[in-house]
């Protein structure tokens, strides 16, 4: 599963040419969720999830937590 998103940051794009000032910058974030993991891979999920500040209680569902905070 993956969700998509378009930033706009003002003036922080491409000059423009023959006028002051710079364009728009827009950038787009594509994040990817799998479907399913391993052992191992939902253990360093909980551990990045934790070293960020988060409590992680992964037999409530963390993905479709993380899935849904997106």
């Amino acid at each position: 599963m993956y969700k998509r998103q378009v930033f706009r940051l003002e003036g922080k794009g491409m000059p423009r040419l023959r006028r002051r000032g710079t364009g728009d910058l827009y950038v787009q974030v594509q994040v990817v969720t799998p479907d399913s993991l391993n052992a191992e891979q939902k253990e360093a999920l909980e551990q990045f999830a934790e070293a960020g500040g988060e409590e992680v209680d992964v037999e409530e569902g963390f993905f479709e937590k993380l899935k849904n905070s997106l």
